[in-house]
């Protein structure tokens, strides 16, 4: 799992990151959404000078031995991708990702999953 710290800087010059982050939620639903964890995709911020996009995002596991339980435990984390830090390398159009970051994405997001399927 990876922690995060947002500096200022990084965060005011992501005009194109709630479009960005909308696409993200729009295509949850019909990928990592249905699986067993709950997303709650918080920001991302595009970094020329790493050329790497990050996506920060609140990942939740329900409890299967309590169904009762209302609040899933959560954890935060972010994924890194490389070589990606401008919208036309991460947008097809305003409202979908291209492949090639939604795989990237894909991947990194399953390592999360799998990190914390053993906790």
């Amino acid at each position: 799992m990876h922690a995060f710290l947002l500096t200022a800087a990084l965060l005011s010059s992501n005009s194109d990151a709630p479009t960005i982050l909308k696409a993200i939620d729009s295509i949850c639903g019909d990928t990592w959404c249905e699986g067993d964890f709950g997303f709650h995709f918080q920001n991302v911020v595009l970094d020329a000078s790493t050329n790497s996009t990050t996506v920060f995002f609140t990942i939740g596991i329900n409890d299967p031995v309590d169904i009762t339980q209302i609040q899933p435990i959560q954890f935060q984390a972010s994924c890194t991708v490389a070589g990606y830090s401008t919208f036309t390398t991460i947008m097809q159009s305003d409202d979908s990702l291209t492949q090639e970051f939604y795989a990237r994405l894909t991947e990194c997001i399953q390592d999360v999953e799998d990190k914390l399927s053993k906790f």
